[in-house]
């Protein structure tokens, strides 16, 4: 009984869910700050490389995410269009179908 009461009274199943939580928010608040770190770099990189000026690079690298992005949409949209449980809506069709043929049949004729 004692540990019954200990139990309810200690959180540590909610401190470990906020934990992880935490974790998991502060590793992807990183990944994205590395990406942009990165994408900074070879904008700088590059113009250096090539002689360009860095806003040039930086809109260049901007338009071509912004296409990334656009593809990405347009094959996100194009998968949302397509009826994920094909087999399943075939089947209810015939289910329908079986249940009118069904009430037809069970008519009484008098």
């Amino acid at each position: 009984m004692i540990s019954e009461t200990t139990r309810s009274r200690n959180p540590a199943g909610l401190v470990q869910l906020l934990v992880l939580a935490a974790c998991l928010i502060l590793a992807l608040v990183l990944c994205v700050l590395g990406y942009v770190f990165l994408i900074v770099s070879a904008v700088v990189g590059s113009a250096h490389l090539v002689g360009i000026s860095r806003v040039w690079t930086a809109l260049a690298a901007a338009g071509g995410h912004f296409m990334i992005a656009l593809i990405l949409l347009l094959v996100a949209r194009s998968r949302m269009t397509k009826p994920l449980f094909r087999a399943t809506l075939t089947e209810l069709k015939e289910d329908r179908e079986w249940l009118k043929n069904l009430d037809a049949t069970n008519q009484p004729t008098s």
